[in-house]
């Protein structure tokens, strides 16, 4: 039976030891910075699907990397919120002008359930309380 053993002298040792050590600190901050970036890009998710667009990413950090990546995260949801202020004002000038337009209209769902009607509608129709499209058939 033969028993190998591979001596490295002692310097050797050291070199080694600080050398795992040094890549378990590296090791250590790069889980911790993708923990920190996925934690944060959760948070604009979190935000998107709750139509928050309140939420601002500040950069904290003295990485600039963080600090890119916060004035990316920013600008997505200045993006998003320019998107909702068009959509709103979009939707209320599409509102104003469904209302007011001088001609009936109903819009009605697939089952026939009236979803809206605009005022001219409601005139010839004549009553308010109609709920299907069925409903229009009692109307002489």
């Amino acid at each position: 039976m033969i028993i190998a053993f591979v001596s490295i002298p002692k310097p050797d040792w050291f070199y080694l030891i600080n050398l795992l050590v040094i890549l378990g600190v590296q090791v250590y901050f790069l889980v911790r910075s993708q923990n920190v970036i996925s934690r944060e890009i959760e948070q604009l998710f979190d935000s998107i699907n709750c139509a928050d667009t309140t939420t601002s990413f500040i950069g904290k950090a003295k990485n600039s990397q963080f600090n890119n990546i916060h004035t990316k995260l920013n600008r997505v949801l200045e993006q998003i919120q320019e998107l909702k202020v068009d959509s709103l004002q979009k939707n209320e000038y599409l509102s104003t002008l469904f209302e007011h337009i001088n001609i009936g209209i109903i819009s009605l769902t697939k089952d026939g359930v009236i979803q809206m009607k605009n005022s001219s509608a409601k005139k010839i129709i004549g009553r308010g309380g109609i709920e299907n499209i069925k409903d229009l058939r009692d109307i002489d």
